[in-house]
């Protein structure tokens, strides 16, 4: 009987439990800054409208903070001019960001921990990716866009999905970390833009097998850069660098193939720092690259109006050329037009339009026709 009383009053306490938890979002909305107001809808959208700056809060005491696990979508809209600190930090279930363009600067830990965010625009205004902003996130691919100069400290350490990172020419600053234990990253290419290399930047990158480097860098970090990085294998390095720091490719087991652009004296003169016996071991090629360029990426798609343009790059030092594709030989036409080139259907009949007025006119004018004959 006491067993009996037991399970009886575990099943009522489960019972509660269920009834207590929420079955959709709740609708809640607030301020959030001076002109600044916030709105979470029952289906997980939480969005920010109005002019200016959000408000920096302590990560717990942000308005949505209790509801952080329910945030599915971010709509951040024009006008908006900057996100507090740790805004979206924790938001485990957000998969989908809307940015504008009158954002400059993704902050201080903005979307770190959103590990089911796998996919973001950043816009064109943006100029600062800050320290801890994507840490620990879910992104597969990131597209740093032209105008972004500094990637902070710890940005995208441990996103263990980024398969591929594209990063501007713009860019002058990549911080301590920035990419570090990136697992899933297999090919890096450092734009010559970039004067100051973070330590450990992209330490315990294990999946990388490709760098490269671009003229113009001239200081490979003071301590760490490829750190533990086990499966590179190919290092493409420019005449401009002057300096390889301490450990830059310490236990990069895997180390074959380093592509220098200078000639045996120059690459004497470099200081390489201690703890760096791969890059010792590993076969030195000097002068031109023997390119190995990838399959192509279509970067202009081909229309019946133009011709399209594939660019294929080596792997190894980042060379690329193009190549063209033919113009298509098929139209998108509606109503009889191209919406792309404006031609004509040649086969298009338009529509026949129906109404009892015609219908009505056509009978009137066949009994005329009938009347007429017999002459009546």
């Amino acid at each position: 009987m006491k067993k009996l009383g037991t399970l009886l009053l575990a099943f009522a306490l489960a019972a509660i439990c269920i009834f207590l938890l929420p079955t959709e979002v709740q609708a809640a909305s607030g301020t959030c800054g001076e002109n600044l107001k916030w709105e979470l809808d029952n289906a997980g959208t939480l969005t920010i409208s109005g002019t200016g700056e959000m408000k920096n809060y302590d990560e717990s005491k942000l308005p949505w903070y209790s509801s952080r696990d329910l945030i599915k979508s971010v709509v951040i809209e024009e006008g908006v001019t900057g996100i507090g600190e740790s805004a979206f930090s924790k938001c485990s279930n957000l998969e989908s960001v809307t940015i504008p363009e009158s954002v400059t600067s993704i902050v201080y830990g903005m979307f770190s921990w959103c590990t089911s965010l796998t996919d973001i625009t950043i816009p064109e205004s943006v100029t600062s990716i800050e320290t801890w902003a994507f840490y620990d996130c879910g992104l597969t691919d990131i597209t740093i866009p032209d105008g972004v100069i500094d990637i902070g400290n710890h940005t995208f350490e441990k996103c263990s999905n980024l398969a591929s990172v594209t990063i501007p020419d713009s860019v002058t600053y990549i911080g301590y970390s920035a990419f570090s234990s990136c697992t899933s990253l297999t090919q890096v290419v450092i734009p010559g833009s970039v004067t100051d290399l973070g330590d450990s930047a992209f330490a315990r990158c294990t999946g990388l097998t490709d760098v490269t480097i671009l003229d113009g860098v001239t200081n490979l970090a003071e301590h760490g850069l490829f750190y533990y990085c086990t499966n590179l294998a190919n290092v493409t390095i420019p005449k401009s660098v002057t300096k390889i720091g301490r450990s830059a490719f310490e236990l990069c087991s895997n180390l074959k193939n380093v592509f220098y652009a200078g000639a045996s004296d120059d690459w004497g003169q470099i200081t390489i720092g201690e703890w760096n016996t791969p890059l010792f071991d590993a076969t030195v090629t000097f002068g031109e690259c023997k390119h190995s360029y990838d399959g192509g990426v279509v970067t202009v798609e081909a229309s019946c109006k133009d011709a399209g343009v594939k660019t294929y790059t080596c792997t190894l030092c980042g060379d690329s050329y193009t190549e063209e594709i033919e113009k298509l030989t098929t139209h998108s036409y509606e109503e009889g037009t191209c919406t792309v080139c404006g031609g004509s259907d040649p086969d298009y009949v338009p529509p026949t339009e129906f109404s009892l007025l015609a219908i009505w006119e056509a009978i009137v004018n066949f009994f005329k026709s009938i009347l007429a004959y017999f002459g009546l």
